[in-house]
Order: C-alpha cells, then structure tokens, then sequence
C-alpha cells in the first residue's frame, strides 16, 4: 500500500498524472458504463417501454446500449484515445439529450413530454461528472429552454418555473461537482504530505497484517536498512522476532506500541537499527506499521563508552601500580587492591596517608600541586605500621572538577634490594671472568673489545695490544678457506643458543689446541660475541694415546668374536641345508623347484622328478630351462601367461599361478606358488616354484559348476512355468469377466486378476535373472504399478511420483510386499478422488537405512472413513493388507490428515547368494 501511494506521487512519471489519468483511466471508465449498458439501460427501455413513454427515449436508451461496445472498441485498439473515453460518452450524452430536447420542442413542451425529459436530463447530469462539462451542459439546457421563451408561454406550463427548475437543478449538479473536484485536490495534498513522511530518508516502513504477521507493503528505505532485495524481506523481517515476541505483536492493541533494538551485518560490519511497532486500523482490519531506524552510531558510541568506562575501571582497579585518590588532608577517598597491598594493609578508606609527623611535607607538596597544573612526583622512605620501611615514588596531580588528589604510587623497594643484588653479582662474575682457567673474549664481530687476564698469558700479549687485533690476527692458520669455516660456524648461532668448534691459535710458545665456544650477547641494543678458548692440547694428547691402547685392545677382541661367529654360522648354514634337503626329499605332495631368474633349474625334490616322469614321461635335470618341459603339456596362451609373473617375480613380487597340463587328452591341474629369493644386497638370484596337485579338486569344482547350471535351468523353467500358470488363471478371469454384468462382480474379478498379476510379474523377474534368491524389488514396483495404473479406468489424470531406491528382496518377503502394494494402489486408484477435483497424486517411496526397509504408499485423496484410519474394517482388502503386514513381521502406520499414507516398515532378511564359478 505504501509503495502504491508512492507510485501514485511521481508526478513527473508518464504513465500517471495525478487524479487525471486514474479517474479517467480506461478499464475504470469501461467497467463503469459496462454496468449501465448491461444494468440500467435495459431496466430504463423496459419502464419508458411499459410507461408508453415517447418512443425517442426508448430508442435513446437501445442506441446507447447498441454505441457502448462500439465506442469502447475503437477507443481500446487506438491506445492514444484510452484515457479520453469519458468524453466519447460525454458527448454522446450531449446528442442524445438534445436530441430529446428537439422531441420536446416539436411537442409543444407538453406537461408529460417535460416530465420524461426532465427525467432524461436527471440521468445524463448525474453521469456527466466533470466540472466543465457539466456547466457546459447546465449552460447549454438553461440556453435552450430561455431561446424556446415564447413557445413556454404559448403550452401550459409557466416558463419562470420550467427555467427556475432547471436552473436550480443545474446549479446543485455543478455545486456536487465541484465540491468532489475539491475532495480530490484535497486528498492530493494530503497524499503529497504522506510522501513527505513516509520517504523520510533513513527512516524504513513495513505495513504488517496483525492476523498472521504477514508482509502487505513496505518502502524502498527499508531494503536499504537491512541491504536486501524485496523478495527476502519477508523471510529476513521476521527472524528478528522470537516466538514470545510474536505472540506480544499478534495481541498488541491499538495505542500500545512495541519497541525493539536489532542487530544487523552489512558489508562485514555491524549495525543496529530500532524497530517500533504500532497498531492501526485500516479497512476495518487490524494493521501494523512498523518503522525501522538505523541507529548504528548512536550504539556505537554508547559502547564507546562503557568500553571507556570498563577500560578506566580496569585500569584503576587492575593496575600493578597503587591508584588512589585523597582528599586534602591526605585521607584515602578511593583506592585499587594494590595500593592497599603496597602499605601491607596497614590504610584503610577513611586512613590520612600523611600523619602529623609528616604532614610538613604534605604542605610542601600542597604548595607545589597548587602552582602548576602538571602532574608532580615525589619519592620518600615509608615507615610502615609493621616496622618495614620502603621506597614509594608517588605521582599525583589536582582534580579541578573535584578538588581531590588523583594519581598513582610505586613501590621501588625490591628494585633497589635489586640493584644492589645486581652489584654484588657483577662483581663475583668480573672476579670469576678475571680468574678463569680459560681465555674469555668479547667480540664486536670479528674485533676483540675485551679480553681476561688468561687470555693476556695464552698468547703473550698485554690488554692493550689484544684490543688492536681480531680473532684470526691470533689463530696459527689464517687463509680464505679458514675464514670461510669460521663464518660457517658462526652462523650456526642463528638456530642454537651456544656453538662449540675446535681451532688452531698461535700461542705464545707453541701451537694451542683448543676448543672454542661462541655465545651471543646483547648489551644494551647492540649484539656481540662471547668468545671462550679452552686449551685442549695436553688433554688432547693423552686422549689421543689412550685411544689408540682402547682400539687395539678392541680390534682384537672384535676380531676373536667374528672368527667364533663365523664358525657358527658356518654349522648352523650346513644344518640348515641338509634339513631342508631332507624335507623337500620327504615331502610326497608337494613338487619344490628353484631356478635362475630366467628359467634354468637350480634344484628340484625327489618328487618333481617322479611326477613328471610318472605323468608326461619326462626327465627333469638340472640346468635346464624349465619352460622346456612344458612345451606339448601346456598350451602356448598359458606359456605366455606363465612367462610374465616370471617378470613379475624377478621383480620382487610374489604369485599364485593355477596351469592346467594336458598328455593324450587327459587335463591335470597344478597350483604354483612362486617367490622370489634375494641375496644379501636385496637382489633376486633365485625363483623358488611350489606347487601342488589339484586335479581331484579342479575335476571336483567343475562337476559342481556343471550342476549347479543345471539346476538354474531348472530353477528358470520352474518360474517360467508358474509365471504361465498365473497367467492362464489371469486369462481365465479376464474371460469370465467378459460373461458378467454386474459391477461389483467385475471389480472383485479385476482385484483378483491384480492379485495373481502382482505374483506374476515377481515370477518372471526371477525368470529373467541370474540370481534366484532374490528379485530387484524398486524394478518390480515400478512395472506392478504401470500395470495397475493402466488397468484401471480412472476419468481423471494421474501423476505418478516414485522415488525408489535399489533393494533386493528375498521371494519369502516379495511375494507378500508385492500383494499388499498391490492392495493399497488398488484401493487409491478406486476410492481415494470420488468427488474431489484437481490433480491426483500417487507418492511410492521406497528407501532402506541399514537393515530396515521403508516403503510408503500416500495419495492426495479425500482420505479414509473413520473405521479404516482405526484398522477397524471387516473388508477383505484391509483385511489382506493387516495379514500381509504380519506374514512381513512389519509396523504398518496409517497417516489420513492430508490424504492418506501407509507406512510399512520391516527388516530386510538376510540371504547368501551362489554365483556360478569359473574356469581358470
């Protein structure tokens, strides 16, 4: 509505002059004098007809009626005349009247004649509703009738009154007009007023039905609020109300008002707006008009704020420094825990920190704060009540809002206990860096800056000449490469703390050894180096003889244990040999080879010899390739196959091959297990071969293969044949059907034909597959229902909707689903839409979560009787349905609030399926 009335406002629009185009708009106009032309003319024909009225003001009334759809044609498909539609009717109301004034005239302006115009006029001024055309027409009667004078005069009638009338008439018309012409300037003004209002800028409006809370019109400023399109507002709107706040808008009254602040994101910032609600009355319905405000800055800067205020707080209370705040005489206003816990809580609230001992220097103090405006310092020793003395150092300064003494205190007490601990410890380590056994130098990069007296006897030079030198004008080598170590090791400091390395220095009477350790340290901003050189020389020495006396000593030992461990394996090796010897010897099924990685036989067991003499009547020797005893016992293919695992095995992988032998038509079969052997290094030397006999059992699986073919052929025929019984019954009732008359008959025939063709059709899916323990239930449920939609007659079209899932189901449970699918589709194709009109719907749902099967069965129908929805009925379809349920052991629901749904829910049973084998 508001939009509307917006719309309405855009003057400058060319689809909308105010009050001109709408008034005079040509659907208003058409629907209007539609209503005369249907209504009113015939009614005025029908009482100038039967009132024997001059017959120009019955054909006055026909040719009106006859005009109207002429007019409203021509202007219709000439767009410019659209709006100009009045006046087509205007002037033809102008014809018509003075066509009824010239009947008139010729009359003699008879008393009756007068009357029936008089009426005629009454109708084409009240139809004429425009200020200028009426006073034309009111002009126009009065100038005719004052132009006719004389013939007035010469009739009846009395001319001052005839003119008198009309004028008084005319006069009223044109005043009505005139004041509906005023009407509407004034709703244009207040229309201009609400535009001001309701386009107030950062202002939203959303006009809200109060029955349902649903949106009926809102203005642009709102989606501009919120930052969302006119389609999402209604979602958008009300997810900022709870179900409580919803319930106190659904019982708001008229007066009351609403108040709530929102949260809003817009471009990943937060904004806040308020929304107030009121209720009004609009059309005699209660209405709610909300507006919504951005007000985004003013919470922003009240949580300003209370951050201000929470981060003053904290900073007074939570401060590690004492804050207090005195009056002037010293007593303790206000005050955070640490400023207690500083004077050990010997001050309280209330408490002069200054006592009459001291309280010259509180005026001293007094006189300082009180001639300069900035914050003063001051630093004593504070006697506590406890004995303790320490060190405060107070800031403080002149609060002039309220005369009080605000500031802060500090307790340098363990800092200076910390300084002098600090000194005492700088001396220990300068006696300790002096007297070290070891020379300690500090580097500025590679420059020495300072160095111990050790340092000074190592190489043989005094403080000041070391301070003239860097570390490699003292090392014994110095040469790029040297350089180029020592920065290496140096950069090692960037990932340890500490780095330890050995160095060559040139001491002041011989070559040190050393090992040299390289700290970092900051003093003050800047880095240097801790450089310690420890004189490893002598300790080198004796290290170095004493490892040569352990290796020697260790050599020999190692060397003793090898030789003992050597004989071992020695005998262990042999044992082993001659035990697996003797268990492939023994081994009287098993077939044992071992060959080069290209084929040549390296050994082969008692057995292998005897088998293949026994069987093919070859010779197995060594150093023979093993592919050569299988030419003529092994087909080519197989050869082929044979030779690539070979591949495979050299490659280090390990294989199971089954070959089939044949000599004179008879087939043997062996299972070759085949693995690689490495040596040491890993490398394939050896190709082992197993293998064993399995003809007994090769000849075994194909006999069982074969049988069970046969009996899946007779599994088939068994199902193609009762699957053709049904079929023969279903013909016989469809036969029947044909020499029966009566309805109920025929339906119980085609439920029975239904019946045996749901079992049917799971028959010949078990016909037509390989896999007879169970049927793809989802395919069978989409043909059974084909079936029954297109048996039945149904004058109405019905949309079938299935969402069916792939299960299979063992015969045991599809034979019973399947009939009562069939029951219910059945009674949903027959009943669910007697007397209902629009689409009929059939919803199949198939699905199964783990175990459970689901299936449901729903229409949009008219529902069951009472007696159905209570499971209660003696007819024989529930009945069937009810028993079928239990054969399933399933949970039947039944849901008639919107339509009817049937939910079964059973366990899906579990079953082993047999494939057939195959042939290696």
């Amino acid at each position: 509505m508001i939009k509307k009335l917006l719309a309405l406002l855009e003057y400058d629009s060319p689809r909308f002059r105010l009050f001109h185009n709408p008034e005079n708009s040509f659907l208003r106009i058409a629907s209007g004098q539609a209503f005369a032309t249907l209504i009113v003319a015939p009614l005025y024909v029908y009482i100038m007809y039967r009132t024997q009225a001059p017959e120009i003001y019955v054909w006055n009334g026909i040719i009106y009626a006859i005009s109207f759809p002429i007019i409203c044609s021509i202007f219709y498909w000439i767009k410019a005349l659209r709006t100009w539609l009045i006046y087509a009717f205007m002037v033809e109301f102008f014809i018509l009247t003075f066509i009824a004034y010239a009947n008139l005239r010729g009359s003699g302006f008879q008393q009756d004649e007068l009357v029936f115009f008089f009426l005629f006029y009454l109708m084409a001024s009240i139809a004429i509703q425009r200020l200028y055309m009426a006073i034309l027409f009111q002009v126009g009667i009065l100038l005719a009738f004052l132009a006719d004078n004389q013939a007035l005069e010469a009739s009846a009638n009395t001319p001052f009154l005839v003119v008198g009338v009309f004028l008084i008439v005319g006069l009223s018309i044109c005043t009505v007009v005139y004041l509906r012409r005023q009407l509407l300037y004034s709703f244009k003004d207040y229309i201009s007023y609400l535009k001001r209002i309701v386009n107030n800028p950062g202002t939203g409006y959303v006009l809200l039905k109060q029955s349902n809370l649903a949106i009926t019109d809102n203005n642009d400023e709102v989606l501009r609020v919120f930052d969302i399109e006119e389609e999402d507002l209604a979602d958008t709107f009300t997810t900022f109300f709870n179900e409580e706040e919803r319930k106190t808008l659904l019982g708001l009254k008229l007066g009351h008002r609403f108040k709530k602040q929102i949260s809003l994101s817009r471009h990943n910032a937060r904004n806040y707006a308020e929304v107030r609600i009121t209720t009004v009355m609009l059309k005699n319905d209660p209405f709610l008009i909300a507006s919504i405000t951005n007000v985004t800055d003013e919470v922003l800067k009240r949580e300003e704020l209370q951050l201000k205020e929470k981060r003053y707080r904290n900073l007074y209370f939570r401060n590690k420094a004492g804050v207090f705040t005195l009056n002037n005489r010293t007593q303790v206003i206000e005050a955070n825990d640490t400023f207690f816990k500083m004077f050990e809580n010997s001050l309280k609230k209330g408490d002069r920190l200054f006592k009459d001992e001291n309280y010259t220097d509180w005026s001293f103090i007094m006189e300082s704060l009180n001639s300069s405006e900035k914050a003063q310092s001051y630093q004593t020793q504070y006697l506590l009540d406890s004995g303790n003395q320490k060190t405060f150092v107070f800031s403080w300064y002149i609060d002039e809002q309220t005369g009080y003494i605000e500031g802060s205190v500090i307790d340098l007490t363990s800092i200076e206990k910390a300084n002098q601990a600090l000194k005492e410890s700088e001396e220990k380590y300068r006696l300790i860096y002096e007297e070290s056994n070891d020379a300690i130098l500090l580097l500025d990069g590679d420059r020495i800056v300072d160095a111990n007296k050790q340092t000074e006897e190592m190489f043989g030079l005094n403080r000041k000449e070391l301070l003239t030198k860097n570390l490699f004008d003292l090392s014994f080598d110095s040469d790029v490469n040297l350089e180029k170590k020592y920065q290496r090791e140096k950069a090692r400091l960037s990932s340890s703390r500490s780095i330890r390395f050995n160095w060559l220095f040139d001491g002041a009477e011989s070559v040190i050894e050393s090992e040299v350790s390289l700290v970092e340290v900051m003093i003050g901003n800047k880095l240097f180096y801790q450089c310690v050189i420890h004189d490893t020389t002598e300790q080198n020495k004796l290290a170095k003889e004493q490892l040569r006396a352990e290796l020697a000593e260790e050599t020999n030992v190692k060397l003793a244990a090898e030789i003992e461990e050597r004989i071992k394996a020695e005998t262990k090796l042999q044992e082993q040999f001659l035990r697996t010897r003797a268990i492939f010897e023994s081994s009287s099924n098993t077939l044992l080879i071992t060959s080069t990685p290209t084929g040549e036989i390296t050994f082969f067991n008692s057995h292998c010899h005897n088998y293949f003499q026994k069987r093919f009547n070859l010779l197995v020797v060594k150093d023979r390739n093993f592919f050569n005893y299988l030419e003529g016992i092994v087909s080519v293919r197989r050869r082929r196959m044979l030779r690539i695992v070979f591949v495979s095995v050299r490659k280090g992988e390990s294989r199971q091959y089954e070959v089939r032998l044949t000599r004179d038509g008879v087939d043997f079969w062996l299972e070759l297990f085949i693995n690689p052997i490495f040596d040491t290094e890993g490398e394939v030397v050896e190709i082992s071969m197993v293998a064993h006999d399995i003809t007994e059992k090769k000849r075994s699986s194909i006999g069982i293969e074969e049988s069970l073919k046969e009996k899946d052929v007779l599994l088939k025929e068994i199902h193609h044949r009762v699957k053709n019984n049904l079929q023969v019954i279903s013909s016989i009732l469809n036969l029947q059907s044909s020499f029966v008359s009566d309805e109920n008959t025929l339906g119980i025939l085609q439920e029975s034909r239904n019946r045996i063709r749901s079992m049917a059709i799971i028959h010949e899916n078990l016909y037509r597959t390989e896999d007879f323990a169970s049927i793809k239930f989802d395919n069978y449920l989409r043909n059974l229902s084909a079936n029954l939609i297109a048996s039945y007659s149904v004058d109405r079209k019905i949309d079938f909707d299935a969402d069916l899932q792939e299960v299979d189901l063992v015969l045991d449970q599809a034979i019973p689903c399947g009939l009562l699918t069939n029951e219910l589709i059945t009674n949903a194709l027959k009943y669910a839409w007697e007397g209902q009109e629009g689409v009929s719907t059939i919803r199949l749902r198939l699905e199964q979560e783990g175990d459970m099967i689901k299936l449901t069965i729903a229409d949009n129908g008219i529902g069951l009787p009472q007696e159905f929805k209570d499971m209660q009925s003696d007819t024989l379809g529930l009945q069937l349905v009810t028993t079928l349920a239990e054969q399933l052991d399933a949970e039947l629901k039944v849901n008639s609030n919107q339509g009817t749904e049937f939910q079964l829910t059973f366990e899906n049973v579990k079953r082993v399926t047999i494939h057939p084998g195959t042939e290696s």
